[in-house]
């Protein structure tokens, strides 16, 4: 079993936090990862898995 890892965003709002958490998601989603936020069922659609 890999080690969980894990990467906080914070900031203050209207920086592109939900953006880079989407983004990063469909990446993971990519190279075979599984992230465990709800975000994980958005990064599949946007990478038509």
């Amino acid at each position: 079993m890999a080690a969980l890892r894990q990467i906080e965003f914070y900031g203050k709002g209207g920086i592109g936090k939900s953006t880079t958490k989407i983004v990063s998601a469909a990446e993971a989603v990519a190279k075979g990862l599984a992230p465990m936020e709800p975000v994980i069922l958005l990064a599949r659609q946007l990478n038509g898995r």
